[in-house]
């Protein structure tokens, strides 16, 4: 099912996600499944749970060709529940981004070039 994709303001968007506990994995699949077609029909590389109204920690990304960025080389889809992200140096990379939720705009992003991505904190 395609959701609607919060926009900018949305007070949703400005909450801090709860993190997924074990009761919650059956209705995971579905959730899933929705964020993805939803990206995809929107042309997006990403989509976290919390931009459709969702108040989960989950996000996805991942694609084989996309229109907005046709350069790029296909990331394989990946799913991330309860993901937690640490800065160990303060050396960073800028990158151009989009995000759904702030639709037809892009900015440069710095972004730390070292993190160990942890799952389930």
């Amino acid at each position: 099912m395609i959701r609607t994709i919060l926009k900018m303001g949305d007070p949703p968007l400005l909450q801090v996600a709860r993190s997924i506990e074990e009761r919650d994995v059956s209705a995971l699949t579905g959730i899933i499944a929705d964020l993805y077609e939803t990206m995809h029909a929107a042309n997006g590389v990403g989509l976290a749970a919390p931009q459709v109204g969702i108040d989960l920690r989950l996000l996805i990304f991942g694609f084989e060709s996309n229109p907005r960025f046709p350069n790029e080389k296909p990331v394989p889809a990946t799913t991330l529940i309860n993901p937690w992200l640490e800065v160990l140096t303060e050396e960073t990379e800028d990158g151009w981004e989009g995000y759904l939720s702030v639709p037809g705009m892009r900015g440069l992003v710095p972004r730390a070039t070292h993190i160990p991505l942890s799952l389930g904190k």
